[in-house]
C-alpha cells in the first residue's frame, strides 16, 4: 500500500450525535451476578411474562436472593426481505448499510469449523449461509462468517452488509491442509485410524503404533479450533446486542482412546490344539484429553463472562453408523485386512467416535446456555432454531455472597449455577456456572482514544468521535493485477489544529488495512502524517475537510476490505472507516465495469474543479438541485466487425431504500477512435430534483454490449450518495 497523494476536499456538513443506550450484559461483580436466561414452554415457544417470583436460583446449592429481573425483547421491527423476483436485468442494489451502535439488536458469529469440517460439509454449510443471509438475516443484525483456520484479520467480518457477508461465504472452502476430519465425515470401514479396535496381536500392536502421531494432530487442530473460537469471544466482549456464536462442526471430540499393553490369550490357538499360547495386545479405555478440557474450560468462563452464547450444529446430519455402501466388506474380507470377528468391533468404533464428537459440541454449548443441532440434514433449519432463540431473554440478578469472590490461596473458584422456573410445564436455558474472578471491565476502564489504533480498526463501526468517509474502487492496474483506488476524507473541523509560525498543524497516526476473503492481511500502511494548512487555505480546509488518496496493488480477483484508523496527537480524537470491494477476474473475457467515481457539474455542464474533485468523489455528499456526473471504466467490451469498435450503451437508475426513482434512456457510449480497446471510459450526468428529500440515494449504471452476432450482454455498478439539505 502507498500514501500517493493529500489534498483539500469537499464540504461537509456538522453531524448530530445521538446518545448511546448501554446494552443489557452478564457481569460478575463483588455487588452482583447478572446471569442470562431463556425460557420456553413444553412446545418450545418463549415464554415472557414471568416476573422475579417466578424464578430461583442456585449457586452452590444455596438459594440466592433475586434482586433484578426483566425480560429483554429482540424481536425485529420489521420483517426481512426475501430475494427479488428473477428479471432479465441486473438485480437493484442493496440500500447502503450504516448501523449505528445504539441500532444493533443481535450479534452474531457464525464460526465455519473448517479444521473440523468434511468436503460434504462444507459444501452445505454454504448453501446454509447463503439462505441466511438472503431469507433470516434482520434489520439490526451485526453479522461475521468466520473460518477457524483464517486468518486473524477474520475478526474483522463483523458487518451488516449483506454484500461483505456473501463475499465471505463465496470464499469458504475445504480445507484440505489442515483438516481432521476427511473428504466424508464417516470414513469407511478400514480407512480410518481411529476406527480401529485394537483387541489383540500384531494388528493391535501395529494400530498402536500409529495412534499417537493421530491423536496429538487431532488434539492440537481441536485446540486450534477453541482458540479461534477465543479470538471471536474477544472480539464480540466490545459489541453491543445480543451475542451469539454458532459453531459448524463435524464435531469436537472430548475422549481420546488410551491403550495399556497387556498379556492376553489368543483364541485362535485353542481351536489348533496347541494349548492356549499369550502374546502381546492391548486393552482400550477411555479419557478426556487434558489439553483439550482446560482449552474448553477457559473457553466456558470467557464466553460467559463476555456475556456470549454458544449454539454448535452437528452438521454431519441424519447418518447411519452401521454398513454401507462404502464399506467394501467383501474385498477387505478377502484380502484379509479385517477378519468377520472383527467387523461388529469397527462398527461399534465407529459409533463410540460419532458420540465422542458430539459430546464436545453439546458441552461447550451446554455450559453457556445455547444448545446443539443434531440429526438435522436441512442446516438452514438449524439456523433458523437459533435466530428463534434468539428473539429475547430474562436477565436475573443476585447479590453474592462474599465468599464468591474469594477462592483457596487467592485464586478463584468455580461456581454451579441452577436456575429453576416455579411455573409448572416450563423448561430454562442458562449458563451453568462461573469463575469468581472480578469482571476487568467493572475496575478499570479505559477511554476511547488510548486503545491502540489495531483495536479501534477492529471495530465494524466508524467512530464519531473522528469522521471519515472512505470511498473504494477498483481499477484495472496498466502494470498488470488490479489497484483498489480509496480516497478517505478527514473532517477537518474534528482536528485539535494549533497555531505554528503563522501554520495550522497537527499530526495524525494513519494505519491502513487490507484484508482478503479468508481473513488474512493482503497489505498493511501504518505512519505519521504531519498537517500544515496556510491561514488562507484554513476556512477551505474547514468545509471540505482533508483527503487522502491510497493505492492498494492487489494480484488476484475476490473481495477485499480496506479498513482505516486515524488518531489525531493533538485532540486524541481517533476515528475509523471501512468499505468492501469487489474484484472481479478481467482474464475470463466478460463484460465488467469498474467502480464508479462521482462528482459535481457546473452550470455549464463541465465537472466542478473548483470544489475539489478528489474530495467531492470522496465524501458522495450532495445538495437538492446539483447535478451529479459519473465516470467509470468499461472491460472486454465486443468489437463490431465492420467498424472495429465497441458497440455499448448506458443508462443510469436512481434508488432509494431498494425502490427505483428514476430510470434513465439508454444512450450510446462514444468509444472514440484508436486507444486500447479492451478499456473504454464512459460517463454521465443527473440532476437532482430541488425538492429531494434529504437521505441515502444508490446510483447504479447499467452498460449493455449490443456488438452483433452474439446476445446482448449487460453489466452493472452501483455507488451510494447522499443528498444533505
Amino acid at each position: 500500500m502507498s500514501l500517493l497523494a493529500l489534498t483539500l476536499a469537499a464540504p461537509t456538513e456538522p453531524v448530530l450525535q445521538e446518545s448511546q443506550a448501554p446494552s443489557p450484559v452478564v457481569r460478575f461483580t463483588v455487588s452482583l451476578v447478572q446471569v442470562d436466561a431463556v425460557v420456553t414452554d413444553k412446545a418450545g415457544r418463549h415464554v415472557t411474562d414471568l416476573k422475579a417470583e417466578d424464578f430461583e436460583i442456585f449457586e452452590d446449592g444455596r438459594l440466592q436472593e433475586i434482586t433484578n429481573c426483566s425480560y429483554v425483547s429482540l424481536l425485529s421491527r420489521q420483517a426481512s426481505s426475501l430475494p427479488a423476483p428473477p428479471s432479465p436485468l441486473p438485480a437493484p442494489p442493496p440500500p447502503p448499510t450504516r448501523l449505528r451502535r445504539e441500532e444493533v439488536r443481535r450479534t452474531l458469529a457464525l464460526v465455519v469449523d473448517d479444521l473440523g469440517l468434511s468436503f460434504r460439509s462444507t459444501i452445505e454449510v454454504r448453501e446454509a449461509l447463503k439462505k441466511f443471509v438472503d431469507r433470516q438475516m434482520e434489520p439490526g443484525d451485526l453479522v461475521a462468517i468466520i473460518r477457524t483456520g483464517g486468518g486473524m484479520g477474520a475478526l474483522q467480518q463483523f458487518t451488516a452488509d449483506k454484500a461483505l457477508l456473501h463475499a465471505a461465504i463465496e470464499g469458504l472452502r475445504f480445507n484440505a491442509a489442515l483438516n481432521r476430519v476427511g473428504v466424508d465425515p464417516f470414513a469407511p470401514v478400514g480407512e480410518n485410524k481411529n476406527l480401529v479396535d485394537t483387541n489383540a496381536g500384531p494388528r493391535g500392536a501395529k494400530a498402536l503404533a500409529g495412534k499417537t502421531v493421530d491423536d496429538l494432530r487431532e488434539s492440537m487442530l481441536i485446540q486450534a479450533t477453541i482458540s479461534s473460537l477465543n479470538f471471536v469471544i474477544r472480539g464480540l466482549r466490545e459489541l453491543p446486542g445480543r451475542k451469539g456464536v454458532v459453531l459448524f462442526s463435524d464435531g469436537l471430540r472430548l475422549f481420546q482412546d488410551v491403550f495399556e499393553r497387556q498379556s492376553i490369550i489368543d483364541p485362535g490357538s485353542r481351536g489348533r490344539g496347541a494349548g492356549a499360547t499369550r502374546t502381546e495386545g492391548s486393552r482400550r479405555s477411555q479419557e478426556t484429553d487434558p489439553r483439550v478440557e482446560s482449552a474448553l474450560g477457559r473457553l466456558i468462563d470467557f464466553a460467559n463472562r463476555a456475556s456470549v452464547v454458544l449454539y454448535t450444529v452437528d452438521t454431519r446430519g441424519v447418518s447411519t453408523l452401521g454398513l454401507t455402501a462404502a464399506d467394501d466388506v467383501n474385498t477387505l474380507l478377502g484380502t484379509g485386512d479385517i477378519l468377520a470377528s472383527d467387523l461388529q468391533g469397527h462398527l461399534d468404533s465407529r459409533r463410540r467416535l460419532s458420540l465422542d464428537n458430539e459430546a464436545g459440541l453439546q458441552y461447550v454449548a451446554q455450559e453457556t446456555g445455547g444448545f446443539l443441532v443434531r440429526n438435522q440434514n436441512d442446516l438452514s433449519r438449524s439456523i433458523e432454531r437459533v435466530i428463534e432463540d434468539q428473539r429475547g431473554y430474562y436477565l436475573i440478578g443476585y447479590a453474592p455472597e462474599a465468599s464468591t469472590f474469594k477462592g483457596p490461596g487467592g485464586r478463584p473458584a468455580f461456581h454451579k449455577i441452577r436456575l429453576k422456573v416455579k411455573r409448572p410445564g416450563l423448561n430454562v436455558r442458562s449458563r451453568m456456572g462461573f469463575y469468581g474472578a472480578i469482571d476487568a471491565a467493572d475496575t478499570i476502564a479505559s477511554p476511547a482514544e488510548a486503545k491502540p489504533l489495531r483495536l479501534v480498526l477492529a471495530s465494524p463501526f466508524g467512530s464519531g468521535d473522528l469522521r471519515l468517509q472512505l470511498t473504494s474502487l477498483f481499477v484495472r492496474d496498466p502494470k498488470g493485477g488490479y489497484l483498489l483506488r480509496s480516497l478517505l476524507n478527514v473532517d477537518a473541523r474534528d482536528l485539535g489544529l494549533q497555531d505554528d509560525a503563522g501554520s495550522w498543524t497537527t499530526k495524525l497516526e494513519l494505519l491502513a488495512m487490507t484484508f482478503g476473503d479468508n481473513g488474512t492481511v493482503v497489505d498493511e500502511l501504518g505512519r505519521m502524517q504531519e498537517i500544515r494548512v496556510a491561514p488562507e487555505a484554513l476556512g477551505q480546509a474547514l468545509r471540505e475537510g482533508l483527503t487522502y488518496r491510497l493505492d492498494v496493488p492487489v494480484k488476484q480477483p475476490g473481495a477485499y476490505q480496506l479498513r482505516v484508523a486515524i488518531r489525531d496527537a493533538n485532540s486524541g480524537r481517533v476515528g475509523s472507516a471501512n468499505q468492501l470491494v469487489q474484484v472481479p477476474d478481467l482474464k475470463d473475457n466478460k463484460l465488467t465495469l469498474s467502480g464508479i467515481v462521482v462528482g459535481r457539474v457546473e452550470a455549464d455542464g463541465e465537472p466542478s474543479e473548483a470544489l475539489g474533485a478528489e474530495a467531492t468523489a470522496a465524501l458522495r455528499r450532495f445538495r437538492p438541485g446539483q447535478a451529479l456526473s459519473y465516470s467509470l471504466a468499461v472491460y472486454n467490451a465486443r468489437l463490431d466487425r465492420a467498424t472495429g469498435r465497441p458497440r455499448l450503451e448506458a443508462q443510469m437508475r436512481l434508488f432509494r431504500d431498494g425502490q427505483p426513482l428514476t430510470v434513465g434512456e439508454r444512450r450510446p457510449i462514444d468509444s472514440g477512435p484508436g486507444g486500447d480497446p479492451g478499456v473504454v471510459t464512459s460517463g454521465g450526468a443527473l440532476r437532482l430534483g430541488p425538492e429531494m428529500p434529504p437521505g441515502d440515494y444508490v446510483l447504479q449504471v447499467l452498460v449493455t454490449d449490443a456488438a452483433p452476432g452474439k446476445k446482448a450482454v449487460i453489466a452493472a455498478q452501483a455507488i451510494d450518495f447522499e443528498v444533505r439539505p
